[in-house]
């Protein structure tokens, strides 16, 4: 017995005395060449990955009597029947007819690592049968973002370029133990080193108690391990002011040693500027309590002047109060990470401070001691690094994540915590930006004492939007030794980078915010950019395109056909093999045929990936019946002036040009003034021909040719 209750899909029964009946279901939808099929594709057949998934359009074509009911689609009926990112939606659908429709795909953006195989389940209240239907599937490609970088110019070996970083307007100050190295972004988006400062001549800077800080004018180097000599008793430390001169380079302005410093102070381990305000740290000043140092520019003298030394209250050995400083206009805030000593927990202390204060009217005020709610033990080194941005302020910790806290009124209180997961441990560098209502934080990873970090972290947090994005590398990086951020970007510094072929010359990592990057993950497909057509070149000449190779972080092999390449600016040149495994500037040269509307052709090869440049000659100019060509210029073979009573102006001349049509050209004009060599060459004799003058009493007594524009000239 065979039933079929409705259309699409069927049962029969087998019935046999003395046996259980046997069901047989049959499924006209999936099965036989009468199945019924709903097919997914992509609009224009593009192949679909993260940079062009918003907006794209996906097909959906319907056979084999499958139809849709009626003209009014709801994309709720429309829905992913795969474990995608939540990141990907349907945005609307569009009825085409009864068998067609379009799905337009929303992506806010977010970053996915993994590429994802999408399926569309149709609703079966959309269609003219009993269920639903499913399509093929169609997949996504994710795009494995890579980050710029910032180079120094003079790769060194154990510089460590990047131990401590600081930006303003998309400037970054960078600091290694050969030099202080300014960047600043050109057109093109690229960092271009614009000034390298050496501080002394006679000792690299130290890689752990030096900092830097840049803001407007003026740029501050503190040098923590300055030896003072016969002033002093060794290691007080030492802060140098920078200040830009009318060419936007910064020269030294002064130097300021505090009075009263102990021994090993390491003041200017940490510094940090805001206007005319400078906050300085010495951490280990007076038996490892700590201090920090107010100073304010006076306008008459151009000098910084010392206006507070602050200590924490009752403070103890080791408090390390001035470890981290971060000031942004009138408000600054102190670290205290207190180091535990063996046999002293010192369990008052809890897991460390940082102290708020404000400096209004010229008068110092202290605002609120700011401690973790949730912490207690002093191996959390709460206050190891602390930023203030407007009326937020965080605070980290050495394992435990970032803290929080906010303005009201006169005091602070803690509004939020970013917390690590079980495989995350961030907070030891912090760095915040409060902009129209949305705060950019990055946070660099703890790791250990000893260990190199792998992680850095971004958030963005407003009233709508609250992302978490991870930058990943390898430990060999040292990635987030120190952080800073902008309204666009975050930085992570990477002082044991070797990526320039040199051991431990350093990096910056620039990181977009709301993009994750995994380093980790091997991507070898290479982006070449640049301009690959050049028209109209002359015979016989060297041609050099501009290029650069971006969007890998995996050694691939470079090799050219028909050419050469240069990654030194042009300095040196070669056809032969060579590897590179990150964002790289090239330059490609070859030679331009020697016959006219000729191309000459270059292969780049950057792995699997290829780009041709080509470079195709100008036109031949063909001497047409009537004219005469000299060089790129033609000229009319025609004297039309004897001389005598038929001489005509200069204006009746450049009339009869205009309105001249030969050797399919209408663009005809007098000779320039400047052309005299080539009139001399015809023979053409013109009355004043290199002056200037071409009024209406300009009067053309011998036989004359005229010129076209052919060629623009």
């Amino acid at each position: 017995m065979l039933r079929i209750p409705t259309w699409g899909g069927g049962e029969l029964t087998i019935k046999a005395t003395d046996y259980v009946d046997s069901f047989v279901p049959i499924n006209f939808i999936d099965d036989g060449q009468y199945a019924i099929r709903a097919s997914l594709s992509i609009y224009n057949n593009i192949k679909l990955n993260e940079g062009n998934l918003n907006g794209a359009v996906l097909d959906i074509n319907l056979s084999n009597y499958l139809e849709f009911i009626d003209n009014t689609l709801d994309s709720s009926n429309f829905v992913f029947a795969w474990d995608i990112p939540s990141s990907i939606s349907i945005d609307s659908v569009n009825y085409i007819n009864a068998t067609s429709a379009q799905l337009h795909i929303a992506y806010d953006g977010t970053d996915f690592d993994n590429n994802v195989t999408l399926y569309i389940d149709i609703a079966q209240n959309e269609l003219n049968i009993c269920q639903g239907a499913s399509t093929n599937s169609i997949d996504i490609e994710a795009v494995v973002e890579v980050p710029k970088y910032i180079y120094p110019d003079d790769p060194t070996k154990d510089a460590l370029f990047g131990f401590d970083i600081d930006t303003d307007n998309e400037k970054v100050a960078t600091l290694a133990r050969n030099g202080i190295y300014i960047h600043e972004k050109d057109v093109n988006g690229e960092y271009q080193q614009v000034q390298k400062i050496v501080p002394s001549e006679e000792n690299n800077i130290s890689a752990d108690d030096a900092s830097i800080s840049i803001d407007g004018e003026y740029l501050i180097y503190g040098d923590g391990i300055f030896w003072a000599g016969e002033d002093g008793n060794g290691l007080e430390g030492k802060v140098y002011i920078y200040k830009m001169d009318v060419h936007g380079l910064y020269q030294l302005e002064q130097e300021i040693v505090a009075s009263g410093l102990s021994s090993s102070a390491h003041f200017g381990a940490s510094v940090d500027l805001s206007d005319d305000l400078l906050i300085v740290g010495a951490y280990n000043d007076d038996d490892h309590k700590g201090a920090a140092y107010l100073y304010q520019l006076n306008v008459d003298s151009g000098d910084f002047e010392q206006k507070e030394r602050l200590t924490r209250p009752d403070g103890k050995e080791m408090d390390w109060f001035g470890y981290d400083v971060a000031i942004d206009g009138d408000y600054f805030v102190v670290g205290s990470m207190s180091f535990p000593i063996v046999g002293d927990d010192k369990e008052e202390l809890g897991a460390g401070f940082a102290y708020y204060y404000n400096y209004l009217s010229d008068s110092l005020e202290f605002m609120a001691e700011l401690k973790a709610s949730d912490l207690s033990s002093l191996s959390d080194h709460f206050g190891i690094s602390v930023d203030i941005s407007s009326d937020h302020i965080i605070v980290g910790t050495y394992h435990k994540g970032a803290y929080l806290f906010k303005r009201e009124f006169d005091t602070a209180s803690e509004n939020g915590k970013l917390a690590p997961t079980e495989d995350e441990d961030f907070g030891h560098q912090v760095s915040i930006l409060y902009s129209d209502l949305i705060k950019y934080i990055a946070l660099g990873e703890s790791g250990s004492w000893n260990m190199l970090s792998t992680k850095g972290f971004t958030f963005v947090q407003g009233s709508s939007t609250n992302q978490k994005n991870i930058i990943k590398t390898n430990a060999e990086d040292g990635l987030s030794k120190s952080v800073s951020v902008d309204e666009n970007f975050a930085y992570f510094s990477m002082p044991y980078n070797e990526d320039k072929k040199v051991y431990h010359h350093g990096a910056v990592m620039v990181a977009e915010h709301g993009q994750s990057y995994n380093l980790d993950v091997e991507d070898t497909i290479a982006y070449i950019n640049g301009t690959r057509d050049l028209i109209d070149v002359e015979l016989d000449v060297t041609v050099v395109f501009d290029a650069e190779i971006s969007q890998i972080n995996s050694e691939v092999n470079i090799t050219i056909v028909a050419g050469e390449y240069s990654m030194d600016g042009g300095s040196t040149w070669t056809s032969s093999y060579t590897t590179i495994y990150t964002t790289q500037s090239i330059k490609i040269r070859h030679t331009s045929s020697v016959d006219y509307s000729t191309s000459a052709f270059t292969t780049l090869n950057v792995g699997t990936q290829s780009a041709i440049f080509t470079s195709t000659t100008l036109a031949e100019v063909v001497e047409a019946e009537g004219t005469v060509t000299v060089g790129d210029l033609m000229w009319e073979d025609t004297a039309h002036v004897r001389g005598g009573e038929n001489n005509v102006t200069w204006n009746q001349a450049d009339t009869y040009c205009k309105g001249l049509e030969l050797a399919s050209y209408y663009n005809w004009r007098l000779p320039h003034h400047n052309y005299e060599e080539e009139i001399n060459e015809l023979g053409t004799i013109m009355t004043d021909s290199n002056d200037t003058a071409t009024g209406e009493d300009r009067v053309i007594n011998e036989p004359f040719v005229l010129i076209t524009a052919n060629d623009d000239i």
